[in-house]
């Protein structure tokens, strides 16, 4: 209680003091008074400014690096502040108050150092991420052909990390970007697949630039079962690129069913999915089974009702195979072989494994 009493004496008296100057002293007041009214004077005249008299002086520049001076609209702008996207009186669209005092203010203003600041750190930041970029780039061509080693020599993709591991031994450093830390890797089954299908993208791109400059294409099919005795569709095209006949793999494709319907529908759509139209497939080859060249329903049927120039062919190669399989059979020393080799597979994959590590 006693300290507001106090309190409020001291204010009291403070007052007190001040009136009595102003009583005594009453010039004092008057120049501040008057001083108040020249400083508003000022910013008055200030504001009230006419475009047209006001001029820019090129000398400013030299002050502030990065103020442009448009001559048609009259306008000043910041270039910095321009490039690093901010948005203020100096970017859209300018500044028309042609003096010195505002390109002072604005470059006092946060979103003005923010973009001084950019200019410096900028190009430190691009190395930065330039070299991290590098190392990444050399890492993933490393990763890569280790894959494209593997596809060529048909290894399970398994053996990805035994062989990073050997060609690190080998000196090649590039290849420990993969382990990032102790939990994550990029020589996971998901993280190799991502690879091929990469490869895969670039292959089938150089592919289809070579097929929309061949005027025809042929293409040889046949339905087989995978590993996992899923119904895939196996699709090869051949075609001619500046006189040389090339054969290359296109696709393999799961079937949703096996009948010639099915067939047919999953090669169209594989082939107009990649920009190829029926009207230049010239010729196609498939094996003797009903199913691909049945007269009524077959898959070559179905081709020749959306383009009746193609030509049918019985592939050669099961032509053969059918031809030695048949010939075999005139021969005892071969049928006898044929029946052994049989038993022989079948006895060893049907028991259990009893090897002792």
């Amino acid at each position: 209680m006693a300290g507001r009493v106090s309190g409020s004496r001291g204010s009291k008296r403070t007052s007190t003091a001040v009136n009595t100057l102003d009583t005594y002293f009453p010039e004092l007041n008057n120049n501040n008074d008057k001083e108040k009214q020249a400083n508003q004077e000022t910013t008055e005249k200030r504001r009230k400014v006419d475009r047209s008299s006001a001029k820019f002086l090129p000398e400013w520049k030299a002050c502030f690096p990065w103020l442009e001076y448009d001559q048609d609209s009259k306008l000043m702008s910041c270039k910095w502040c321009k490039k690093a996207g901010n948005r203020n009186s100096f970017t859209s669209p300018g500044c028309p108050y042609l003096l010195k005092d505002y390109c002072t203010k604005h470059a006092r203003i946060g979103d003005h150092k923010a973009a001084a600041d950019a200019r410096v750190y900028a190009p430190a930041f691009q190395d930065v991420v330039s070299n991290a970029y590098c190392k990444e780039e050399a890492t993933v061509k490393a990763a890569m052909t280790n894959i494209y080693y593997m596809a060529k020599k048909n290894c399970p993709n398994d053996h990805f990390s035994d062989l990073n591991w050997l060609t690190i031994m080998q000196g090649c450093d590039e290849l420990k970007g993969l382990k990032v830390d102790a939990h994550t890797n990029y020589e996971h089954p998901n993280s190799i697949h991502s690879f091929q299908e990469a490869m895969k993208l670039v292959i089938d791109e150089k592919m289809v630039l070579e097929l929309q400059q061949s005027e025809f294409f042929a293409v040889l099919t046949d339905e087989m079962a995978d590993i996992a005795m899923d119904k895939t569709v196996i699709i090869y095209l051949r075609y001619l690129v500046q006189g040389t006949i090339k054969v290359r793999f296109f696709e393999v494709v799961g079937l949703d069913g096996t009948s010639a319907d099915d067939i047919y529908n999953t090669i169209v759509s594989v082939l107009e999915g990649k920009g190829l139209k029926l009207n230049k497939m010239c010729a196609v080859a498939t094996d003797g089974a009903s199913v691909m060249t049945g007269k009524h329903k077959g898959v070559t049927t179905l081709l020749k009702q959306d383009n009746p120039f193609i030509i049918r062919t019985h592939c050669i190669a099961h032509r053969l195979a059918l031809a030695a399989a048949q010939a075999s059979h005139a021969i005892p020393y071969l049928t006898n072989l044929e029946r052994n080799s049989t038993k022989f597979t079948i006895t060893f994959t049907t028991q259990p494994n009893t090897n002792q590590n």
